[in-house]
This record gives structure tokens, C-alpha cells and sequence, in this order.
């Protein structure tokens, strides 16, 4: 409907900071992240990404969105949580990094887990292995980079 968007804009210390604005609206009246956050099935979500910038701007992003969020730098790690973690639902994942890619994590993971939900993020798009992966609809992909609204709606059709 487009009565909600995402400004994002940086603070004095040139960080990024994201926020939550009614259009038309010059305030945002009290009460209403919270029934956005009701109306979308807001959930626990693990992010893996070895660049830890990338990791902290999606995180509050999602967060903006009114979802719970665990990070991980790396898949060993991210695996790691995600099985001691049974409330995450969803897991957004780079493809390429140190010690455990993206892929081996996702392949280890849903053995144990297969309802999970999984979003790859790259910035390459022609992998094979990440072409198999969507196309078998075993997970999604999420073009590096990625504007909010973007992963606002991958997010929310996965957890459909």
C-alpha cells in the first residue's frame, strides 16, 4: 500500500541509521511499529556474512522490521547456531566465505532442519550451485547489493 517506507540516512558519526516513517505523516503515531510488527509474523532470523558491516546494516534493517536477530561471521558458526537455536525460522546467508561457505552451511543445515527457510545474498549471480539451490526451491537469492525494500520482501515471502 505503501503508507510505510525506510529512510536511510547517517548520523553525525557517519553511521547508518534506518528509519521507520508513515507517508504522509509528519510523526509516526505511537503504537504503530508494533501493529506493523503483528500484521507480518515477525520472527527469529540468523545472518552470515564474513564482512561484519554488511552484517550489522542488515541487522538493522531487519530489526527495523521488528525481527529477532542473531549474526554469524562465518558458516561453521552460523551452523553452529542455527541447531542450537529451534526458534530460528529463517537464515540469510552469503554465499562465499572463510572456513564454511554458505552452501556447505545451508547442505548441513537442512539435513538436520529441513523446514528452515534459507535466502542466499551474493553479489555473483552466475553460481551453479546457488542456480541448482533456487531453482529446486530449496532456498531464495537476494542480489549484492540490496536496497531495504528488497530484502523486506524476500524476507517476507519466505516466511510466508
Amino acid at each position: 500500500l505503501g503508507l510505510y517506507f525506510i529512510e536511510n540516512a547517517l548520523d553525525a558519526d557517519g553511521a547508518h541509521k534506518f528509519i521507520l516513517a508513515v507517508r504522509g505523516l509528519s510523526a509516526v503515531p505511537p503504537g504503530l511499529a508494533s501493529v506493523y510488527n503483528l500484521s507480518f509474523n515477525m520472527s527469529k532470523i540468523l545472518v552470515v556474512d564474513d564482512e561484519e558491516q554488511v552484517r550489522t546494516v542488515i541487522q538493522k534493517i531487519l530489526e527495523t522490521f521488528g525481527h529477532e536477530v542473531i549474526v554469524a561471521e562465518d558458516g561453521e558458526k552460523g551452523l553452529k547456531i542455527a541447531l542450537e537455536n529451534p526458534e530460528v525460522v529463517l537464515v540469510l546467508t552469503d554465499v562465499v566465505m572463510p572456513i564454511m561457505g554458505g552452501f556447505d552451511m545451508v547442505t548441513a543445515l537442512l539435513r538436520q532442519r529441513p523446514d528452515m527457510e534459507v535466502i542466499f545474498m551474493s553479489a555473483y549471480t552466475g553460481d551453479e550451485q546457488l542456480a541448482e539451490q533456487v531453482s529446486a526451491g530449496k532456498a531464495r537469492f537476494l542480489a549484492k547489493p540490496f536496497k531495504p525494500s528488497e530484502l523486506d520482501r524476500k524476507v517476507k515471502l519466505a516466511l510466508l
